[in-house]
């Protein structure tokens, strides 16, 4: 499952890319990691081939995947060193 941290002074045309590059790979789940926000965007492949709007998770909850079983992340946990 690939993991991407944002970081401050990637383009809108990167981020917007990425979607669209997991959809054509058939990557069932991935995570945009903000360390600015201190939140997760997570993005998980629907049925019909297309990711679903992500859900957004933000500090101090946790992120459950969806495609690897059991893999659960604590956001406080996460950006304690971060800012």
């Amino acid at each position: 499952m690939p993991v991407e941290p944002v970081a401050t002074g990637l383009s809108y045309e990167d981020l917007a890319a990425l979607p669209d590059d997991g959809q054509r790979h058939g990557v069932r789940e991935f995570w945009f990691v903000d360390l600015d926000a201190q939140r997760v965007e997570q993005y998980v492949l629907a049925e019909d081939g297309r990711y679903a709007p992500p859900a957004i998770v933000e500090e101090p909850d946790v992120v459950a995947s969806i495609a690897l079983d059991g893999l659960t992340v604590d956001l406080g946990d996460l950006f304690i060193h971060v800012g």
